[in-house]
């Protein structure tokens, strides 16, 4: 891991993730629009990922160039500038689809890491 202070951010985004795929795990689209905890949840666990991926250190993202890191602090930023405009469907989606991809990529990290 290119600076040590990362492994800790790491942990924290895999932590995340893990609560959005326990939210919405088992749950259609329209189960997960009609839960509003679900979804507030959810939203705010994205939020958290992307936040955290900011602090993560150029040199960490440099040798992970598989993450979609624009993307997913994108998503942060709206979130967190225009939560009213976003669509269960977008989180839903991105939790189903995007989310696995990630959480490979997180433990391809962890597995590097030194202890």
């Amino acid at each position: 891991m290119p600076i040590k202070k990362d492994k800790p951010l790491i942990l924290l985004i895999s932590k995340y993730i893990d609560r959005i795929i326990e939210f919405t795990d088992g749950l259609t689209l329209e189960e997960f629009s009609e839960s509003q905890i679900t979804y507030d949840a959810c939203v705010l666990n994205l939020l958290n990922i992307g936040e955290t991926l900011k602090k993560v250190s150029k040199g960490l993202k440099n040798k992970y160039p598989n993450i979609e890191y624009k993307k997913i602090i994108g998503l942060r930023n709206i979130i967190a500038h225009h939560y009213e405009a976003i669509e269960p469907y977008r989180v839903f989606q991105f939790a189903k689809n995007d989310l696995p991809k990630l959480k490979t990529e997180i433990e391809k990290i962890l597995n590097n890491a030194p202890n």
